[in-house]
């Protein structure tokens, strides 16, 4: 009889170092995606940045100044489906972290330490996943980084295709 109990609590602690190996690579990917994200947006501010940079120093031209922001345009969208992309990524990788702490957590029977504090990732997944359930319902006026940076790689891209047409405009009008 206490070879079986043996078996099991080997069983458990098993189990237990397989979702610390999970947890911890998840862990190390949300950072990663996270720091991606840092970049991206450090990026696009550079590369717009220097296109209007570009654009402010060759007023003249209104043919080339319209191709810039047309690049500035096709820039902002990707850099908008790029952070789609990484947000995906690590939501995904806070849902594996919140399943695990379900497991480790979940199975505990003293109220301290099953509190939501230890919770950390649970929290923020279900966080998230109550912010995109309000989002589809538009009862939400939360505003997140997800947010914000939705809005102005989209208003990038708008107000960039809009200078594009005017340029153009003015270039085919006035013929220079």
């Amino acid at each position: 009889m206490t070879e079986n109990s043996i078996d099991t609590s080997n069983d458990k602690d098993i189990v237990f170092e397989k979702q610390k190996i999970v947890y911890e690579k998840a862990s190390e990917l949300h950072r990663y995606y996270l720091s991606w994200r840092q970049f991206l947006f450090a990026g696009f501010i550079a590369v717009i940045g220097l296109i209007v940079f570009k654009c402010c120093d060759i007023l003249s031209d209104k043919l080339i100044i319209a191709i810039l922001l047309l690049v500035s345009t096709i820039v902002s969208i990707v850099f908008y489906f790029l952070d789609k992309r990484n947000a995906r990524l690590y939501h995904i990788c806070q849902e594996v972290e919140s399943r695990v702490e379900d497991e480790w957590f979940g199975t505990m029977k003293d109220e301290q330490t099953t509190s939501s504090s230890f919770k950390l990732y649970k929290n923020l997944d279900s966080s998230h996943k109550e912010k995109i359930h309000n989002r589809k319902k538009n009862d939400s006026n939360e505003i997140t980084h997800t947010i914000i940076l939705e809005w102005l790689y989209i208003g990038c891209s708008i107000v960039s295709f809009v200078l594009c047409i005017l340029f153009l405009i003015l270039f085919f009008t006035n013929g220079e």
